[in-house]
């Protein structure tokens, strides 16, 4: 047998160290044994595997690749410790010594390559090949979506370990979350089956309900170049509603108000005896020819009646209530059945659409949410629009600005008096809104100056909402539109008349007189022919320059309540303010004192205004406008009081 370099120099090395009895061999033996063992333990217990092609890792063939060297030296030792021998049996010390060496090392060779073999069959075995045999059976249990492998996979190593080995531990972890897999994935199929059901049922409903929705309409007989045209889209989870529309004529009104007559004789005891008084009989009522006939309400009736005693439905139905501030008495209290915020939600919605708002929209919310109605009425509205909304509430004006500003608001809701005072803070911090675009206010009476001097501060333009707490909130009534030519009333809602309130006989279009109001939808409480105190005229039930058709109400003036007499001059506080805003510099913050001297009664108005205006100015155009002279006082910008929460108050009173 040939000996090649590298086994010589090996064997000359071994020569040398055995010579001078340096036990280094020893120490590189140990070296290598200890790196053995390292590799063993490494590959035993990590169960990272680094898996190849071939499915062995890289420590494994690090092993074998060591294993098949350590063979292949025990192999060239015992062969060449008969060259050992040949070469040194003149001296029989050294050979003897080098014999038992080699025979040795390689017999230490030889047991641990066999035992390293039986090592990595039982590592094989017991842990990789399971680990291998489980990682396979989760790829095909992703890969196919199948849990086929796993019973298998479970049956075979099950033989082979203990009952609270690691491994078995995995494998029952795995089998546990193959079951529960496989339980939602029955559960999936079930809700998918259900789901697929329910949208044909939808589709199938979103169908019927289509079909029922015309696709033709007949003209207006009065006015055949004006169309009615109409869409519908139907609730992802459809309920069964049935959608209909019916046009707005004489007919229908009749059918509506006998209807509302009935409902009222029938389900209260106090509308029963106010019909029977009148001698009502709702079986023989015609409808609007009868209107007339039929006895009118009042806020007294509201008063007597505290706290429903007019509510026609069970207090079971009732949903939610408000009531007025209840500031000149016993306050009056409205209650909503879920059909009656529908509706009133519908009326707002259509109030908002009118200003131009859409759906998106960020709508600043500034009255209060609570027994007054103008927070949440503005808020179902918004609703039923689609609208973003940030319901602010009333106060603390830095913060609304800031708010307004942040979510970019496009439409703010409130006071009038209120939105005056965020022109003031704007203007005092030197701030603006830039998005908003559209003001809707209510609750209080303001004049045309007024809205002009908040489009100009505001940027906006604004719009006057009619609506109060016996016709069921803010908005009920109407608003009117871009054209600002009047108020529009939802005729299909409400029925209006204008009285002389002196001698409740109805008046013609166009005659100045009290607004009455009939509600022919309205469930816990309608009223009919409810007397409002609010002062109007028809100006029009022809169609609008906006395209609407609805009968159209002159701006209230005011309210028979709040009108004033002085130097035998009756007089509304609006128009005092039209009066002071046609003044320039000066500012819309006033109040009016009425000043009674042993019954002789005297009016002083305090008003804010820039440098230059006098309180003769004041007085000298008041006196053109109203035909007598109130005393006028000037103060400087910011020093007369402010109210943040609720309306303005502008009128007070003085003894002398």
């Amino acid at each position: 047998m040939c000996i090649n370099s590298a086994s010589f120099i090996i064997k000359v090395v071994a020569y040398i160290l055995l010579r001078i009895n340096i036990p280094v061999a020893n120490y590189i033996m140990f070296a290598l044994s200890f790196i053995t063992i390292f590799l063993f333990a490494i590959n035993s217990f990590d169960v990272k595997l680094v898996e190849m092609d071939d499915n062995y890792s890289i420590i494994e063939k690090i092993i074998v690749g060591f294993l098949l060297v350590m063979l292949i030296s025990s192999y060239q030792l015992l062969d060449d410790s008969i060259l050992v021998m040949h070469y040194f049996k003149h001296n029989l010390l050294v050979l003897d010594k080098s014999f038992i060496f080699m025979i040795s090392l390689g017999v230490v060779l030889a047991v641990a390559v066999v035992f390293t073999i039986i090592h990595i069959y039982f590592v094989e075995r017991i842990i990789t090949n399971p680990l291998n045999k489980l990682n396979r059976a989760v790829k095909n249990y992703i890969v196919d979506g199948k849990l086929s492998n796993q019973n298998k996979v479970t049956f075979n190593f099950r033989g082979l370990m203990k009952n609270d080995d690691d491994i078995i531990i995995l494998i029952d972890s795995f089998n546990k979350l193959g079951t529960i897999i496989k339980d939602n994935l029955k559960e999936l199929k079930k809700t998918t089956a259900d789901k697929e059901r329910l949208e044909t049922e939808f589709n199938v409903a979103r169908k019927i309900q289509t079909n029922m929705l015309s696709d033709n309409f007949e003209e207006f007989a009065e006015n055949k170049s004006f169309k009615i045209y109409g869409s519908m889209n139907p609730a992802k989870e459809v309920g069964g509603d049935f959608y209909d529309y019916i046009d707005v004529d004489d007919e229908n009104l009749d059918e509506a108000v006998k209807k509302i007559v009935r409902y009222c004789y029938a389900n209260n005891d106090y509308f029963k005896a106010k019909f029977d008084e009148a001698g009502i009989n709702p079986d023989c009522f015609n409808g609007l020819e009868d209107l007339h006939k039929l006895p009118f309400m009042s806020k007294k009736d509201f008063r007597e009646q505290y706290p429903m005693g007019m509510c026609c439905v069970d207090k079971k139905q009732i949903a939610e209530m408000h009531m007025s501030s209840g500031s000149t008495g016993t306050p009056v209290v409205m209650p909503y059945t879920l059909k009656d915020l529908g509706q009133w939600a519908e009326c707002m919605a259509r109030c908002y659409v009118m200003a131009g708002a859409e759906a998106g929209d960020v709508c600043q919310i500034t009255p209060g949410f609570g027994l007054f109605n103008g927070g949440f009425g503005c808020y179902h509205g918004a609703r039923a629009a689609g609208m973003f909304i940030v319901p602010c509430g009333p106060g603390n004006t830095a913060r609304q600005i800031k708010l307004a500003q942040d979510f970019k608001s496009r439409v703010i809701t409130g006071v009038v008096s209120y939105a005056v005072r965020i022109m003031e803070v704007m203007e005092e911090t030197n701030q603006t809104l830039p998005d908003l675009k559209i003001g809707i206010f209510g609750a209080e009476a303001f004049s045309v100056a007024m809205r002009d001097k908040i489009v100009k501060g505001l940027g906006i333009d604004a719009y006057d909402i009619y609506g109060m707490t016996e016709t069921g909130g803010i908005g009920t009534l109407g608003m009117d539109c871009c054209a600002h030519d009047g108020i529009h009333v939802w005729e299909d809602q409400y029925i209006v008349e204008i009285i002389n309130p002196e001698t409740c006989e109805v008046l013609q279009d166009g005659e100045l007189g009290e607004v009455v109001i009939t509600a022919l939808n309205r469930e816990a409480l309608p009223v009919i022919r409810f007397r409002t105190g609010d002062l109007s005229r028809i100006i029009s039930r022809d169609t609008c320059s906006c395209g609407r058709t609805h009968l159209r109400l002159e701006k209230i003036s005011g309210r028979l309540d709040d009108m004033l007499i002085i130097s035998g001059v009756n007089f509304f506080p609006s128009q005092v303010e039209q009066s002071l805003l046609k003044i320039p510099g000066v500012l819309p913050n006033y109040t009016m004192t009425i000043i009674d001297n042993n019954g002789i009664k005297s009016l002083r108005v305090d008003v804010e205004a820039e440098e230059g205006v006098t309180g003769y100015m004041v007085e000298k155009q008041l006196k053109e406008d109203l035909g007598f002279s109130p005393k006028g006082d000037i103060h400087k910008p910011g020093t007369l009081p402010r109210v943040e929460m609720g309306k303005a108050k502008r009128v007070f009173y003085e003894q002398a």
